[in-house]
């Protein structure tokens, strides 16, 4: 019996089977052995109750989280779709037993403009920056064991930035470190689309890599360290997401490493997808993942589970209405028709109409008068939604209004202003917000929904209500430009998570009209803080049209109100200009910070960021000459920069990092000499940067970005020895480069970047070998190379440079085949050479 006492929107009633079956899998799991399983069902049956209830079990359990690392909250804040913990609920305890992960995709035809990114994966990033800390400390326990390198697991998670701002190094130092020049002038080749694709794939590499590392983290006791992914309303998950799930989870299959996953679905939308084969889908997943794993040893990895309604709604109804009849319970459990959601709407609509009930008492019956109403009503659930925004008071309405006019995402504390300074129009009343923290506490409690609503129809509703009401419009616009403009001041916006800051600036530019504006740079401040978000991030695609809006600003002679602009947000707007092949707009950015920053240097006040600053920007300015082909001032500033990096080791000491960053400006200006064929002075550049960088591995130990950058020294100086006509020497270091990551690859797992140096080292040996009479080496070295092509095209796709790369191998055997009289092999390799050829020009017609 339960007791009335107990909050009734907290019970979890008649899902034990459920909750039992995900308890026996997680058993499993421990033990080495991966599992999937999804919950299939109509939306408001309860299926992320479910998982919420499953993380309450594993919190509370004393064997599965002895140091109370994980805070049971899922289940504290009433009637939510909350699947990870708020961020700041979590102590001081490092010893993280398990990673927990939940992960929402959202209807794709509700989202707003301000999703960031169309990867699910990513966009969930922030809920793991609360664990980098743990996790670093569990890794360094393993290293002690043996296992991979704690500072693996710390590198791999600063690439990805975990969602935060704070990384150990800038993005845009990060950027020029990740891409050789090669591949960065293929980048900047690429459309836009197609550039954002390739840093988003990028991204998933790095996430992928980092999961992989702590699912491996073995110890004498355990099979690794435990991974517990959550996808909810997997039926709009994303391809790139899917994919990444995909190779994850059939990686921790073949290396029996404990991976959770497990997948909410609605049931109408898995059997209209798994109809359409040709399309992309969770359901599509699940089958592939159930014929990869249709053998004895794994025969209970992948399974379904359909949730269907439920039985026993009548305890949760008597506890929130105590003083029901029988009779009363049993007509109202009808109509909910086994729906938790359903049931929960209709106790907060009875709660809400005191007279439905005798002596207006929630406690007491339902009167006559209230049961004859209701025979006539639909309890549809969007039925029951509308009649509860109707009865709303006033004020409650009018606070929904508010918050819809931002759209079905907002942010609450602009919410709260925004509403404030139109209550103080109003005669200085002021009270709408006070019967509810955001606008879905006022619909269903203490709900931990803060920035979203639960449905879309709340949203509607309050919109259209906006619409009818004369000018409110247009005081809402001027009520959200005066808040924005004094959080802009404050720079409060600074101070929120990077997917709200993004909210910020979007929500502003939407509203944003000249005639109401409180300040004449408004628009040039908010778009430079968007388009330096989406720097910060790499989202090329996105920031594209703000950055050309922002460009025609600096254009139309409005540079004065880009005085405004912090330094730090004047440097992301340039490299994003740059970035975007905006080069005109940049140089003339950049040359005009170049001004300020050489005033600068002559003041006792100019430290070390700001050094760094200057620094970045004589980087950029750099780039930007040596695109447009202005090499020798483009050596200039190269060299400039040079020597501001060794003047900020002189003051702040040499580390690894910031000597490995050295040699890569040391290699930079050995490209600029060589293109300008000064090749002996490139060569001494090269051999400077390879001289650093292997000083720096023997004073403070070697790590996988040390040895990989190592190595690319040693490729550089071989081509060059190349091209000098020094085949022998060039081979030497083309061979131990090829060694170094070889080492890389069978130590630290595969990595798309490492591969493709070695698939390309290996063709770069095998033309030597050929040259110098060895030409059965050669040729073995040349299909190893192709080898290692078709494994990058399996993890991370084909590209043009790829495409392109694969066919001139395939020429190059053909003319081997043809030189030893097989000419009928000779034909089949030409052939096969045009049709990879082909397939580029058809795939990548627009950039290759």
């Amino acid at each position: 019996m339960i007791s009335q006492s107990q909050e009734w929107s907290e019970l979890f009633i008649g899902r034990e089977s459920e909750l039992e079956w995900l308890k026996s899998a997680w058993k499993d799991v421990k033990l080495g052995e991966p599992r999937l399983r999804v919950l299939r069902g109509e939306s408001g049956l309860g299926k992320t109750q479910i998982l919420q209830k499953f993380y309450s079990w594993l919190s509370h359990h004393e064997a599965e989280d002895p140091e109370k690392y994980w805070p049971d909250l899922l289940l504290k804040e009433r009637i939510n779709l909350q699947l990870n913990p708020p961020m700041d609920s979590f102590g001081d305890a490092k010893q993280i037993p398990w990673l927990w992960w939940g992960i929402r995709w959202a209807d794709p035809e509700g989202r707003n403009l301000v999703e960031a990114c169309a990867c699910g994966l990513l966009n969930s990033m922030h809920y793991l920056e609360p664990h980098r800390i743990a996790l670093v400390h569990r890794a360094e326990q393993m290293k002690r064991t043996g296992a991979v390198a704690a500072k693996l697991i710390e590198t791999a998670f600063e690439a990805l930035s975990l969602g935060s701002a704070g990384t150990l190094m800038s993005v845009y130092e990060l950027a020029k470190i990740w891409k050789d020049e090669r591949a960065s002038a293929k980048l900047q080749s690429l459309s836009v689309e197609d550039r954002q694709m390739h840093v988003i794939k990028s991204q998933l590499q790095e996430l992928s890599k980092a999961l992989q590392f702590m699912l491996n983290l073995r110890s004498e006791h355990r099979s690794g360290f435990p991974i517990i992914l959550v996808l909810d309303d997997a039926q709009w998950m994303d391809a790139l997401s899917l994919s990444t799930i995909n190779q994850l989870f059939v990686a921790a299959t073949k290396q029996n490493w404990p991976l959770f996953v497990i997948a909410t679905h609605w049931e109408r939308e898995w059997n209209t997808q798994s109809m359409e084969s040709n399309v992309t889908s969770f359901p599509n997943l699940f089958h592939l993942l159930q014929q990869e794993t249709d053998r004895p040893s794994t025969k209970d990895a992948v399974l379904l589970r359909d949730v269907t309604p439920l039985d026993g709604l009548e305890a949760v109804l008597l506890s929130a209405l105590p003083g029901l009849t029988s009779e009363q319970v049993a007509f109202l459990s009808e109509r909910a028709d086994g729906n938790p959601r359903l049931m929960h709407e209709m106790i907060l609509e009875l709660r809400d109409e005191a007279f439905y009930f005798e002596n207006e008492n929630p406690k007491a019956p339902l009167t006559a008068d209230a049961i004859e109403e209701m025979k006539g009503r639909s309890f549809a659930l969007d039925e029951v939604q509308r009649r509860r925004f109707r009865n709303l008071n006033q004020d409650l309405r009018r606070l929904l209004s508010y918050a819809s006019f931002h759209g079905m995402r907002f942010l609450k504390d602009m919410v709260i202003e925004v509403s404030q300074v139109l209550d103080a129009e109003d005669d200085g009343q002021g009270k709408s917000l006070e019967a509810g923290v955001h606008p879905y506490a006022v619909l269903a409690e203490n709900s931990a929904v803060i920035y979203e609503f639960r449905s879309r129809l709340f949203h509607q509703l309050a919109r259209e209500r906006v619409e009818k009401l004369s000018g409110l419009n247009r005081r809402l616009a001027e009520g959200l430009l005066e808040v924005g403009l004094r959080w802009l001041d404050n720079h409060r916006q600074e101070r929120l998570p990077l997917a709200e800051r993004e909210l910020f600036y979007l929500l502003m530019l939407e509203h944003y009209e000249t005639d109401i504006s409180p300040s004449e740079n408004l628009e040039v401040r908010l778009l430079a803080g968007l388009v330096e978000h989406y720097a910060e991030r790499e989202y090329y695609a996105r920031a594209l049209p703000q950055a050309k809006r922002l460009a025609a600003c600096w254009h139309e002679g409005r540079r004065a109100d880009f005085d405004a602009i912090p330094p730090e947000v004047k440097q992301g707007v340039l490299y994003m200009w740059h970035r975007l092949g905006l080069l005109d707009p940049a140089l003339s950015l950049g040359e005009a910070l170049l001004e300020q920053c050489q005033a600068r240097l002559a003041s006792d006040s100019f430290g070390v960021e700001q050094m760094t600053g200057c620094l970045f920007i004589q980087d950029t300015v750099g780039n930007i000459l040596r695109d447009q082909s202005r090499l020798e001032d483009a050596l200039v500033l190269y060299q400039a920069s040079m020597e501001s990096r060794r003047s900020i080791m002189d003051v702040c000491g040499e580390n690894p990092a910031s000597a490995d960053l050295m040699a890569e400006s040391i290699m930079g200006i050995g490209n600029i000499l060589w293109a300008l064929d000064r090749l002996d002075d490139a060569l001494a550049q090269y051999s400077k940067a390879f001289d650093i960088r292997q000083r720096v591995i023997d004073i403070y130990g070697e790590t996988p970005v040390l040895r990989h950058n190592l190595a690319r020294s040693q490729s550089k100086i071989g081509q060059l020895q190349l091209a000098q006509g020094r085949a022998d020497e060039a081979l030497v270091l083309f061979q131990a480069s090829l060694d170094a990551h070889q080492h890389l690859l069978d130590t630290y797992g595969e990595t798309v970047t490492w591969l493709e140096h070695a698939t390309w080292l290996r063709a770069e040996i095998g033309e030597i070998l050929l040259r110098t009479g060895q030409p059965e080496k050669g040729v073995a070295l040349y299909r190893t190379s192709m080898e290692g092509l078709w494994r990058i095209f399996e993890i991370a796709g084909t590209s043009p440079d790829r495409l392109e790369f694969l066919s001139s191998l395939l020429a190059k055997l053909s003319d081997l085949s043809a030189a030893s009289g097989r000419i009928e092999s000779a034909n089949d390799l030409d052939r096969e050479a045009l049709a990879v050829y082909q397939r580029a020009l058809d795939t990548f017609s627009e950039t290759f």
